[in-house]
């Protein structure tokens, strides 16, 4: 894929459980293009065909059937996509505890990722928490250039 130039849209690859799909991209989709993933084979896939394509990783707490760590530790162990950020996302309210909820947020920045619980705010804070989380994942990434 070619870098970007002035004007151009970052990319995020979206790893969501079907149900929160919808919900991410009503989110996100001003933010940025959208690359939409819901299996862990189909997520590093893209991230290998095209890594410098995809400047930041959205996966939800129960991706691809609450294997959220094992792709977060494959992205985190690869030196191609390693640096890429990573932001762990709960987006519904299911069957996790929220002690639970608090560990997973704990695990997924002890693995270099950031996290934000979404159900936590109310809807039209949960958009400006979700783009200051964006914003702040894209100015740290570490592979290109910051403008």
């Amino acid at each position: 894929m070619e870098g970007r130039g002035m004007g151009s849209r970052h990319r995020i690859l979206v790893a969501a459980q079907p149900a929160a799909w919808p919900v991410l991209k009503n989110l996100l989709e001003e933010l940025a293009d959208l690359v939409p993933v819901h299996g862990v084979t189909e997520a590093m896939q893209v991230l290998e065909q095209h890594p410098a394509g995809i400047d930041l990783i959205i996966c939800t707490l129960t991706f691809s059937d609450h294997r959220m760590l094992e792709f977060l530790l494959q992205v985190k162990g690869n030196p191609t996509t390693s640096a890429i950020p990573f932001l762990v996302c709960r987006t519904l309210v299911g069957r996790l505890s929220e002690e639970l909820v608090v560990r997973m947020g704990a695990l997924a920045r002890h693995f270099e990722a950031d996290f934000i619980n979404l159900p936590r705010f109310p809807a039209d804070e949960a958009r400006k928490e979700l783009s200051a989380a964006v914003t702040k994942c894209f100015a740290s990434n570490g592979r290109r250039p910051k403008r």
